[in-house]
């Protein structure tokens, strides 16, 4: 009686096990399905407001400069060139009720991708987003998910490589990388500091710490 006992207690431990695993492996499917279903999603829609963008700037459509002058480029206040334009001044292009900035293309790696203009944490569904900065005074921040489509190309990007930004009204800012580094997500000021012309980042895999990628812009204003 003892045995026939332990060998139903057995079975049905085993059953369990069985049964735990089985869900364990259909949840882990579940997970890996909707992590390829959200990365083909980003690049759906990267890749429309990426085509958006290029037709409009290849149809001289691009906007005028602004108004305002908050992102302008300007000589210091004390010079006698006061009454002259500034050297840079920001434009941005409207995308179905979304503001982009321009492009940024990795011409080593074959990719190209939008950048929204405003900061929102779930815009970066979409595509890229500026984080902090501006092309106009030489701290421009982009942050971007670790989508195979979108910022994982970060973690291949090397030191001298070259980025290419153009901006909404057509104008091609050349950058070259100069330092990649990894950052814990605590370190805001770190991120945003320094004497960096542009960053861009992504999460790690994992997600535990930060990838950044440090350049110097090298096209003349």
């Amino acid at each position: 009686m003892t045995n026939n006992k332990n060998r139903r207690v057995r079975r049905r431990i085993g059953a369990v096990v069985t049964a735990a695993g089985t869900v364990l492996m259909l949840a882990a499917c579940v997970v890996y399905a909707y992590a390829r279903w959200d990365d083909h999603r980003a690049a759906a829609s990267a890749g429309a407001a990426l085509l958006a963008i290029e037709t409009r700037l290849s149809e001289d459509e691009a906007p005028a400069p602004a108004d305002d002058t908050a992102g302008a480029f300007a000589p210091d206040e004390g010079a006698e060139q006061a009454d002259a334009a500034p050297a840079y001044t920001e434009t941005t292009v409207e995308i179905d009720g979304v503001r982009y900035l321009g492009t940024i293309r990795f011409p080593r790696r074959g990719l190209a991708l939008p950048v929204i203009a405003d900061w929102a944490f779930d815009s970066l569904r979409l595509a890229p987003v500026r984080y902090a900065g501006s092309v106009a005074t030489d701290d421009l921040v982009i942050a971007g998910h670790n989508y195979s489509t979108h910022f994982s190309v970060l973690h291949q990007v090397e030191t001298d490589e070259e980025i290419v930004f153009t901006d909404a009204a057509g104008r091609e800012i050349r950058y070259v990388v100069r330092l990649t580094e990894v950052l814990e997500p605590t370190a805001v000021e770190e991120m945003v500091s320094g004497d960096w012309d542009l960053t861009l980042f992504t999460c790690t895999y994992g997600g535990k710490t930060r990838r950044a990628v440090r350049c110097e812009r090298v096209t003349e204003f």
